[in-house]
């Protein structure tokens, strides 16, 4: 059973929906009222009445519902090219009716040929219509735009016919028409996020569904799964342009995640910008993920490299290369050109959920939906549409957000029906990075261990260790005991996807030295974290500037004597393979003595792993680990 409510609509709409998602079932509505206006009793009322037609609804929203609605599917056909050819015809983009008619006639024959069902001749003549439209190219017989359109969907063609190759990264998919569409109306174009793909936004998701019944064309787009945001931005760029003149109207993006960073890469640094109108972006981390510096770190690299996830996408998320990003971008001219909604999520489930284990992890940084934190989905000088107890998940779902990002799409309505909740605007401080976490990891031959330091005052431990396959855990206090740790298993689908979790709460944990084993069927690899709810955390700080580090103890609560810091960098260049590390250093310091990063004058990512070892003031024992990262750009800038 659950509770369905929408910000805004009229009866008809909000019964429809509540019908839409009864999935045929009986239900009854006595009376709808909207939500303003009116006394306190009345909107009391309201809500009573609104729950008693609602409440009779039981089909998880999650999974969409039945409605009769086709899959997207992909366009290419000559007679779409014909049609597009006809378009630049009309719009003065041929130097003369000859050379359009020459095209046209050629993609009838085309057309002759698919309707033969006679592939091999359908590939030689589109082969003979690229060398043409080359030849018109060279004799100035067709403007630059209506070439690249045009030349462009004769790649996607052709890929599409071949019978050995399969549908790839710029495949994109057109969602049925809906009856009720309006000609002002923009399509909306939906971006995936990382390691993902198109059907993210129609199967198991109710947005696709959403969007037609409110009456809007949709599209929806394949870019790489882990290729970073240059790749997927020029790729969408072109794409943006094709199904610019494919609809013949104004685009407007809705990005997930990473999707958001695309979007806007394609349009500030690829010139895609005169097609689009608003850009809807959804948890989207605009400042990168400091699971991305995890991922890239000296403890995660051997399970991120075992898992793939250890790629150009997730080296681009670091948040020191993020940082970068948008130095160069944010103050581009062409970064005006698009109004950017933004919306981001505050919840990341229970314990042992699949976003459980990031959200803890991100924690320390601040509120955040399991995968990215709240305050790193804001855009400088961009409208905030909504905060709320979404997950990175429930984001991209229509159930969730699509009534809040609704009344920006159409720039002409943005002033009269939307109310955006702030702008961002706020100065970022990053010269301080802290932990309530310690790092472990590496290979292991199917047995690995690991010693884990608990302080005085510490009220309680998570333990989360992922591993490429299941594993048993046993953990034992420092009398040698082994203590009895209910072990919850579970997938990860985000930063480590295709790993296992294997959650473990302790409450209240006796000072001193503690030890996990781990045992497993095969030899692979495994990354450990330990979340400590304790005073300390948020006492010992890690100050960056560009050029170095220094520990920071804000209540003197450790012993200075006692204590050192372990520097692990590991240099990571722009410029090839993201998994080489070019260059790793090594640094031991005392907890007084500053870090001077290493000179390597290229292009690239410092990822500074520090793992604190000592002991407090009492003497207990005490261990942290902070991971941070420096970018630096080919003219020596850094950005942290």
């Amino acid at each position: 059973m659950q509770m369905l409510c929408w910000r805004s609509g009229n009866r008809s709409t909000v019964l429809s929906r509540i019908e839409k998602y009864s999935c045929g079932k009986p239900f009854s509505c006595h009376r709808i009222t909207p939500f303003f206006g009116g006394s306190l009793m009345e909107k009391t009322n309201v809500k009573v009445l609104f729950l008693l037609c609602v409440f009779l609804i039981t089909p998880s929203l999650a999974e969409g519902s039945d409605t009769g609605l086709d899959p997207p599917e992909t366009v290419l056909s000559s007679s779409e090219m014909k049609t597009m050819v006809e378009r630049f015809n009309e719009d003065g983009e041929f130097e003369n009716e000859e050379a359009a008619h020459a095209l046209y006639s050629h993609l009838s024959s085309v057309r002759h040929y698919e309707e033969q069902e006679e592939t091999e001749k359908v590939m030689e003549a589109m082969e003979d219509f690229k060398k043409l439209l080359g030849d018109q190219q060279d004799n100035d017989f067709i403007s630059e735009e209506a070439f690249n359109v045009l030349d462009s969907y004769t790649e996607d063609f052709m890929q599409d016919n071949d019978p050995e190759s399969d549908a790839g990264p710029g495949t994109w998919y057109e969602g049925e028409t809906p009856e009720n569409v309006s000609e002002d109306d923009p399509v909306l174009l939906f971006v995936h996020g990382l390691d993902s793909s198109a059907d993210t936004w129609f199967e198991d998701n109710d947005m696709y569904e959403t969007a037609y019944e409110d009456g809007y064309q949709t599209a929806f787009i394949d870019l790489y799964p882990v290729e970073d945001n240059w790749d997927n931005g020029a790729l969408l760029a072109e794409k943006i342009e094709q199904i610019y003149y494919h609809y013949d109207k104004t685009v407007v993006l809705i990005g997930h995640s990473k999707g958001g960073i695309d979007a806007q890469t394609a349009l500030v640094h690829y010139d895609a910008h005169p097609y689009v109108g608003n850009v809807i972006t959804l948890g989207s981390p605009h400042f990168g993920s400091q699971l991305a510096d995890l991922a890239h770190s000296r403890w995660a690299g051997w399970l991120a490299e075992l898992l793939d996830q250890r790629n150009n996408a997730t080296y681009a998320l670091q948040s020191g290369y993020m940082e970068g990003f948008r130095f160069e971008t944010d103050p581009h001219p062409q970064v005006k050109h698009n109004d950017y909604y933004t919306l981001a999520g505050t919840s990341w489930g229970s314990f042992a959920s699949p976003l459980f284990w990031g959200g803890l992890y991100l924690s320390f940084h601040g509120n955040n939906d399991g995968a990215v934190v709240t305050d790193d989905a804001y855009l400088p000088n961009e409208s905030i549409v909504r905060i709320d107890e979404w997950d990175h998940q429930e984001l991209n779902t229509g159930t969730a957000t699509f009534d809040w990002f609704e009344p920006f799409l159409n720039e002409s309505s943005v002033e009269d029906d939307a109310t955006v909740t702030s702008t961002y605007d706020m100065e970022r401080s990053n010269d301080q990075a802290g932990s309530d976490q310690l790092v472990r990891g590496g290979q292991h031959d199917g047995s690995s261990e690991e010693f884990f330091n608990v302080e005085n005052d510490v009220n309680e431990i998570s333990l989360d260790w992922i591993s490429d396959q299941s594993v048993e855990l046993e953990i034992y206090n420092p009398q040698g005991e082994e203590h009895e740790s209910s072990v919850t298993s579970y997938q990860d689908n985000e930063f480590f996807k295709g790993g296992v979790h294997h959650n473990v709460h302790i409450d209240d944990p006796e000072p001193g030295e503690w030890r996990v084993q781990a045992t497993s069927e095969h030899e692979g690899a495994y990354l450990a974290t330990w979340h400590y709810v304790s005073p300390l955390s948020a006492d010992v700080q890690l100050d960056v500037s560009a050029s170095s580090m220094i520990l920071q103890d804000e209540s003197s609560i450790l012993d200075e004597d006692d204590t050192d810091v372990s520097y692990h960098v590991d240099f990571i260049p722009e410029e090839g393979d993201s998994q080489q590390i070019a260059d790793q250093f090594s640094f031991q310091r005392d907890s007084q003595e500053a870090l001077t990063l290493p000179e390597v004058s290229q292009e690239g990512v410092y990822n500074i792993t520090a793992d604190i070892e000592g002991k407090d003031v009492d003497g207990a024992p005490f261990s942290r680990t902070i991971i941070t990262t420096v970018f630096e750009d080919e003219d020596g800038n850094r950005f942290y």
